[in-house]
């Protein structure tokens, strides 16, 4: 999914953003101890690449503070998030524009 989102985001529909964006957010809300923490981190790449390529998503960190930091088995998903989001800001794989950084 992540690297789908890196290399193929602008192929996707403008229309269907939000979808995928709500797909990976109920993904990873469904994410347990018993998870692979690799497949935690995947997902959280792909939203961070995704939250920084969706224009229309004017509020990323905000909504994901709010969607996780409610829940006390959430918290080391949001963290992840949060840890992952500034370092995908510098990643060569995404094509962004400075206005983007």
């Amino acid at each position: 999914m992540r690297t789908k989102i890196q290399f193929s985001f602008h192929e996707l529909p403008v229309e269907s953003h939000s979808s995928l964006r709500d797909s990976l957010l109920n993904h990873i809300s469904h994410v347990t101890s018993e998870t692979s923490p690799v497949i935690l981190t995947q997902l959280c790449l792909a939203l961070a690449d995704l939250a920084l390529q969706m224009v229309a998503w004017k509020t990323p960190v905000q909504d994901v503070i709010e969607r996780f930091a409610s829940s006390a088995q959430h918290i080391s998903t949001l963290l992840e998030i949060l840890t992952v989001l500034p370092e995908e800001i510098n990643s060569r794989h995404l094509r962004l524009g400075a206005n983007r950084r």
